[in-house]
């Protein structure tokens, strides 16, 4: 199992957080959190982030990965 990470739930989390931010979406994800409430800002978020497929060993521990994420904890880190 995953462990807090940098006071996240796990670090999957940690990672989808931080990359948001560093990727300029950080703002985005605010306006569309206000706009939009938390059901849709998570499903845009995953439809950016897609699960990736079955095809080799990394797909499948980035699918494991993919699965930890706690999304309701992600968009939360963007609410004002």
């Amino acid at each position: 199992m995953c462990e807090k990470w940098s006071g996240f739930k796990n670090y999957p989390t940690w990672a989808v957080t931080l990359w948001i931010s560093a990727s300029k979406r950080e703002e985005e994800t605010r306006e569309r959190l206000k706009a939009h409430g938390r059901a849709d800002t998570i499903k845009w978020l995953m439809s950016l982030y897609p699960t990736p497929g079955y095809d080799s060993l990394n797909d499948y521990l980035l699918t494991w990965a993919y699965g930890l994420i706690d999304w309701n904890e992600v968009v939360e880190n963007y609410r004002d």
